[in-house]
């Protein structure tokens, strides 16, 4: 299956990934590159991680302090949020609507 990203999701990768960069040097690389295998791994094996809530998983990236927040449809993966760990629990739950 593949993933897609809502809008909301690519706007926190590209967030993510700005902060990084700006703190050391192509360290918004070494996040991407771990956001790619979180990606592939998913992918692979979409429901390995475990549910949040229904129908709802959560797979936390290696090196970084980052989530992807999912849903399994039938025909692909919806990518709900990337959420930073430090985050408010289920703030992206108005984005399965």
């Amino acid at each position: 299956m593949k993933c897609y990203l809502r809008p909301e999701a690519r706007a926190e990768l590209n967030d993510a990934t700005w902060h990084y960069e700006r703190a050391r040097e192509d360290l918004g690389d070494e996040f991407i590159e771990d956001f790619l295998l979180a990606i592939t791994e998913i992918e692979e094996t979409p429901a390995r991680w475990p549910e949040v809530e229904p129908g709802v998983r959560r797979f936390r990236m290696s090196r970084f302090p980052y989530a992807l927040i999912y849903r399994v449809l039938s025909d692909s993966i919806d990518v709900v949020a990337i959420a930073h760990q430090s985050r408010r629990e289920g703030y992206w739950r108005d984005r399965l609507t």
